[in-house]
């Protein structure tokens, strides 16, 4: 069977002893999408013929998009400013296996 993008997070997220991944964890969300890009579960986007590296943040919202579509994750809304704006952003916890 093909290994999803949540089951690299899961290795990730046990590997870093994190009980969550999310917007504010980039080495690990980076972490993820190169070992998927690595398998062929993910391509880099917003760069052509290779000559223009893509910008991290579109690296870490595919993984952020794939780990969202995954029943195993329990998403959560953490509010962030950066002074003079609020935002929600994603956080995902691993369901409890019952």
């Amino acid at each position: 069977m093909k290994r999803k993008i949540g089951d690299i997070a899961i290795e990730v997220m046990q590997e870093e002893d994190s009980p969550a991944i999310g917007y504010e964890t980039y080495g690990m969300l980076d972490e993820v999408f190169f070992r998927a890009k690595r398998e062929g579960l993910l391509k880099e986007r917003g760069s052509r013929d290779g000559r223009a590296r893509p910008h991290p943040l579109n690296r870490q919202m595919q993984v952020l998009n794939a780990i969202d579509r995954d029943a195993r994750f329990e998403k959560k809304l953490m509010r962030c400013t950066n002074g003079r704006a609020e935002v929600l952003v994603r956080i995902f916890y691993l369901k409890a296996i019952r």
